[in-house]
């Protein structure tokens, strides 16, 4: 029996959930039957609120939403965007306690903080939901994230899933996902030792990126560039 591992991929404005089953990969449905899912938190009087449901009830109810929470892991207090989003925000962030960012909200008639860590450990508790209604039984998880999150913002990745209640085996950058899944489509295509260069232009809802990889049938190259920064190459063996 093959063992099923699940792979998140956590954009700025929504997610995807794979489950590996054996050497066939699945897409995970939303609440909705939709293979996207918003990367979005929201509270009411009595209940908490993700994805599909969220964002249905966010015009009504902005005040206790929280769009997007994955934005917010790991942002340092002196960011100079957090001020800027503070101005124009209709739940602008505040820092806590523990100099984390955090959003105030009213949940059961008391007005609490949650920092993005505790909101994005409820998005993923909630994400165990959709595939545990497919009987899968599971926490290990892969989780794609951006090529340029820092150290810190890794580090609290890593702590909104463990808030979760999930097992992350890793954290893969968007870039080598990318370009081991084109790699391993087109594994016959390539020359036993002259590269391939190609050149993918990953354009988000917050960002842009651009990386290029090199491909052999042995061996895939990728060097990872964004807008900002240039974030380093890595050498990876299909087997």
């Amino acid at each position: 029996m093959s063992k099923e591992l699940i792979g998140i991929s956590i954009g700025s404005q929504t997610s995807i959930i794979g489950v590996l089953k054996g050497k066939v990969a699945d897409i995970v449905l939303s609440d909705s039957s939709n293979r996207r899912i918003p990367t979005i938190v929201s509270y009411s009087d009595r209940e908490r609120w993700y994805g599909d449901q969220a964002q249905s009830s966010a015009k009504s109810n902005f005040k206790r939403t929280v769009i997007y929470p994955s934005r917010w892991l790991g942002v340092q207090k002196d960011w100079p965007f957090i001020q800027e989003e503070a101005k124009y925000g209709i739940n602008p962030p505040v820092i806590d306690r523990n100099n984390k960012v955090a959003f105030e909200i009213n949940y059961k008639g008391k007005k609490e903080t949650f920092s993005a860590e505790s909101l994005m450990g409820l998005y993923f508790q909630k994400l165990k939901k959709n595939w545990a209604r497919e009987k899968i039984d599971t926490k290990e998880v892969v989780v794609a994230v951006p090529d340029y999150y820092t150290a810190h913002e890794r580090k609290a990745m890593m702590e909104a899933l463990t808030l979760g209640n999930l097992e992350c085996n890793e954290l893969v950058n968007e870039s080598s996902a990318i370009s081991l899944t084109y790699g391993l489509l087109r594994l016959r295509d390539f020359d036993e030792s002259k590269p391939r260069i190609v050149a993918f232009v990953d354009m988000g809802q917050s960002k842009t990126s651009i990386f290029f990889g090199s491909f052999t049938q042995k061996l895939m190259k990728v060097v990872s560039v964004t807008t900002e920064r240039f974030c380093g190459a890595r050498e990876f063996d299909y087997i």
